[in-house]
């Protein structure tokens, strides 16, 4: 799965601390480096939750073009609860990114390739 080499995670950050969110993307981009490539090129930016919550639009309008740059877009746990992370999911199905779920239970990416 060579054609998969820049990545776009999204995982909510509200009420998380920064330590959880590196940690946890950290394990994305170790399950990613396992099954798609061994140097994998991630693209989105990290933003602190409390960006996020006074600015709200402005950081979506900012991943959204970094979105953009990927071959496939990453949801980490908690993002079909997050109002952000679900903005973003649409997005990407609207414009055909390929899109992933990371399950933690499991440590595998659950891969869904977008037919529009």
């Amino acid at each position: 799965m060579d054609e998969f080499r820049t990545f776009f995670i999204v995982q909510p950050t509200k009420g998380k601390s920064s330590v959880y969110l590196d940690a946890l993307r950290e394990m994305a981009i170790d399950a990613l480096r396992r099954q798609f490539c061994s140097d994998p090129s991630v693209c989105s930016p990290i933003f602190t939750a409390t960006y996020e919550e006074h600015m709200p639009i402005r950081a979506l309008s900012e991943r959204i073009q970094y979105m953009d740059q990927a071959d496939m877009v990453v949801f980490l746990p908690g993002s079909k609860e997050d109002d952000t992370c679900r903005c973003q999911r649409y997005i990407a199905m609207r414009f055909g990114k390929v899109i992933a779920d990371y399950n933690m239970i499991k440590d595998e990416v659950v891969l869904w390739e977008n037919k529009q």
